[in-house]
């Protein structure tokens, strides 16, 4: 009996960790994204660093998205499984603008790309008031003109 209720300790404790909405910036700040719903309009990026369109797409959006005709949208970019180390290292070696930069978090129990059923990277997800209005795998101000 003794066993059984350690288990179950172990893994009520587990599943409270798992199920953890708060996601982690490189600075160790922490964001609870059930608070997601307080921006009127999200754009959330999901990517790893192993996958060579992830690389392309955070390239193009250093080099050549114009973030300042966006003042009223809130950018995420979802790191799925890593490690802060080997983020960090990566996005120093890309020299991400500071626009991406301050705006990744790190997905490590994968929590957040469970909850949107994220099946193949790189992948956007939009939400307008909480609400998931589009998906794509790639942005331009088409995509975020017809979203929002």
């Amino acid at each position: 009996m003794k066993k059984i209720l350690f288990f179950l300790f172990i893994f009520s404790i587990f599943n409270n960790i798992v199920q953890s909405q708060t996601l982690y910036n490189l600075e160790d700040k922490d964001f609870d994204f059930s608070k997601i719903n307080s921006f009127k309009k999200v754009i959330l990026f999901f990517w790893t660093s192993q996958c060579p369109y992830c690389v392309a797409e955070l390239n193009r959006l250093n080099k050549n998205f114009d973030f300042s005709k966006y003042k009223d949208i809130k950018f995420f970019y979802i790191n799925i499984g890593e490690s802060k180390t080997k983020i960090s290292k990566f996005i120093n070696y890309l020299k991400l603008r500071s626009e991406i930069k301050e705006n990744i978090f790190l997905d490590n129990f994968g929590f957040l790309s469970e909850k949107y059923y994220i099946k193949a990277i790189p992948f956007y997800i939009f939400l307008k008031d909480g609400k998931v209005v589009k998906y794509s795998f790639f942005l331009n101000d088409n995509i975020v003109m017809e979203a929002f």
